[in-house]
């Protein structure tokens, strides 16, 4: 299925999306490519890894090449049930805070 990344984005304002994961991503290749896509736009997507599995490929999306502009966080929460509300937000906005300044 082909999704539109530019469906959800206005450049006017910046976009920030979250997704919150206990596992492998089955889609590598085609987030590789909407992470790419994205970092020309005004967005910005924070991943949130939950419980004790290994986030490789998460942990790693810092690093990745060809983007314009570094436009991904990542952030492992062990049991989100035990965390309180300023670890949840600073796990969640921290990175994103840098990028709206400029210094990521």
């Amino acid at each position: 299925m082909s999704r539109k990344v530019g469906a959800i984005v206005n450049d006017a304002q910046s976009t920030f999306i979250l997704f919150i994961t206990d596992g492998v991503n089955a889609d590598i290749s085609e987030t590789d490519r909407i992470i790419l896509k994205s970092s020309d736009m005004n967005v910005f997507i924070q991943f949130i890894g939950i419980g004790y599995y290994q986030f490789d490929y998460l942990e790693q999306l810092d690093n990745m090449s060809g983007r314009k502009r570094d436009n991904t966080g990542f952030s492992k929460m062990t049991d989100l049930e035990k965390a309180d509300d300023n670890e949840l937000y600073m796990n969640v906005l921290r990175q994103f805070s840098l990028w709206l300044r400029g210094q990521q």
